[in-house]
């Protein structure tokens, strides 16, 4: 199937979604930053990134799907935030998304990333 990268710093949420995106029949790398994501870029190519806004900081996600955005732009995104106000951030003047194609609330159940990684990758 695909190669899914996983970036969040909730540990468990990442296994969680990990072992059902594997049983899907995806290989799943991951890391736990924004920045330990950008460094395993430099190695991995994905077929989709699913990355939390919030991790070393307010929006280090959004942060990092700038810098996705700017050098793999084929890369789709899925981005994931608990917050609230994440429509005033997307909302920004002038700022470039990149490819980000969903937006979840966090926390998200592991089927449901599943199905929504599944319709990303069918388009």
């Amino acid at each position: 199937m695909a190669k899914i990268f996983l970036v969040d710093d909730d540990v468990d949420l990442v296994e969680q979604n990990k072992m059902v995106l594997e049983e899907n029949g995806h290989q799943v790398i991951t890391a736990n930053t924004a920045k330990e994501a950008l460094e395993k870029l430099k190695k991995e190519r994905p077929d989709l990134m699913v990355i939390d806004v919030m991790m070393e900081h307010r929006t280090a996600g959004f942060a990092l799907a700038r810098e996705i955005g700017k050098n793999f732009p084929k890369v789709p995104l899925i981005v994931m935030s608990g917050a609230a106000d994440k429509a005033n951030w997307m909302a920004e003047p002038g700022d470039t998304w990149g490819a980000v194609v969903n937006f979840l609330d966090k926390p998200v159940d592991p089927d449901k990333l599943a199905k929504v990684v599944k319709e990303v990758l069918s388009r």
